[in-house]
């Protein structure tokens, strides 16, 4: 993925019902890949960035007192396309568009398509 730090460890969230599958204990990427089923509408992709403490070993599956870091990311790479809520008004889309450009964002910014008349 040319957008994230090289060390990312990138996928899609795997969407489950924690009832039924639970989470491995021995794999210290499936906390953060895993969501509940509710979710499974948005698709996520995940990028999973260890921290490295000052001797040089991660700390990757031990726990985080902060609310986690910033990483460097070209944005520009990582977003395509924005689309607008349906029935969204013309002013909030041209907002959008606006926003996007102000922070270099080069993708289009399209309606949903929720918004097309139905073919039938």
């Amino acid at each position: 993925m040319r957008c994230a730090p090289t060390e990312a460890y990138v996928g899609l969230v795997q969407y489950i019902d924690y009832d039924v599958t639970p989470i491995p204990p021995n794999n210290l990427l499936w906390p953060y890949i895993h969501k509940r089923l509710s979710f499974a509408h948005e698709h996520e992709l995940r990028a999973v960035l260890p921290e490295y403490a000052t001797d040089g070993q991660s700390n990757l599956g031990k726990p985080n007192p902060s609310d986690g870091f910033e990483a460097p990311v070209e944005l520009d790479e990582l977003v395509d396309a924005v689309f607008v809520a349906p029935g969204a008004r013309k002013w909030f889309k041209d907002l959008v568009a606006d926003v996007t450009k102000r922070y270099g964002l080069t993708g289009v910014v399209e309606r949903s398509a929720l918004d097309a008349r139905p073919i039938y």
